[in-house]
């Protein structure tokens, strides 16, 4: 029978966890090995994971961050396939069987991909995950945008093996930055047309946090990107991420204005600058960061898009 370990690396989010090892336990078409990361929770984590004791692996470690648990799961995973499921998500029965299966009528593929569907803080559905459109080219679709979330994902171990641990620098995109190591390395990923996976929204989700997502995605672009000039499709993909996050970035900054708030709206503009200079030289955007500094109102408003 097939061996998937399942990672699931937990920060705080326990009120979640009962209900993330049960969807990966339900999984009965595959021999499952559930490895819980505790990463410096301060919260019921543990009491929860002790309800399974003799049915899951469980570490302890203190709080380094969501790289530093899914590999500290990776050190002990013994299956022929990994899945990360992060804590605060679960997933549906029958995915591991239809992924496998995937996997083992592809052989040159690498991982296994599935449809997935937000959920909210109830575990509601809350609307389909976006598609995106694909031309077969893996690599250069998937360094245009990160297409999936880890749980919609099954990897075979020896690809993570051969690709290395997620990296630390690279966070809260350590996952893109894996996938396109993998692609890199050779291989395809397979989609599976089934809904299986549910990735709950809320507003602790890391992918809310637009700023950290701007610097950690210019950094996964620039690593895996050809240099300039040699692949004139890594070209195009960096000048479109850098023109879509500046312009949203200014437009942003512009409401924040319009409300009085001069110190997001400034903080907003100046990573906009930073990314893309050039954008300072229009009128507006110059007239608007001028504003943002003679702006009265310091109210501060979350960073995001």
């Amino acid at each position: 029978m097939p061996r998937v370990s399942t990672i699931i690396p937990c920060f705080n989010q326990g009120r979640f966890l009962r209900e993330c090892i049960e969807s990966a336990l339900a999984q009965a078409e595959c021999q499952v090995e559930i490895i819980v990361v505790n990463d410096g929770s301060s919260d019921a984590t543990a009491e929860v994971a002790s309800l399974y004791k003799g049915r899951i692996k469980y570490i302890e470690q203190t709080n380094r961050g969501l790289s530093a648990a899914r590999n500290a799961g990776l050190r002990i995973a013994t299956g022929d396939y990994l899945h990360f499921l992060d804590a605060d998500d679960f997933i549906r029965p029958g995915m591991y069987g239809a992924m496998v299966r995937a996997l083992q009528l592809n052989q040159s593929a690498v991982a296994a991909s599935c449809r997935c569907r937000f959920v909210n803080i109830e575990g509601a559905d809350d609307g389909e995950y976006p598609e995106r459109k694909k031309s077969g080219d893996f690599f250069h679709d998937l360094l245009a945008a990160n297409q999936w979330p880890p749980l919609a994902h099954l990897v075979r171990k020896a690809a993570i093996d051969k690709a290395g641990e997620f990296d630390p620098e690279m966070n809260p995109c350590e996952d893109w930055d894996m996938w396109l190591r993998i692609i890199a390395n050779g291989g395809a990923i397979v989609g599976v047309d089934e809904t299986f996976a549910a990735y709950r929204r809320h507003p602790n989700s890391l992918s809310r946090n637009a700023e950290r997502m701007l610097a950690a995605g210019d950094r996964v672009l620039r690593k895996h990107s050809h240099k300039p000039g040699d692949c004139p499709i890594c070209d195009s993909i960096y000048r479109n991420y850098v023109n879509v996050w500046s312009d949203a970035l200014i437009f942003y900054a512009a409401g924040l204005l319009a409300e009085g708030n001069g110190k997001t709206a400034r903080r907003n503009l100046l990573s906009a600058l930073r990314l893309h200079p050039k954008r300072a030289a229009r009128p507006w955007t110059f007239e608007l960061l001028v504003k943002s500094f003679f702006s009265r109102k310091v109210e501060d408003k979350p960073f995001v898009c």
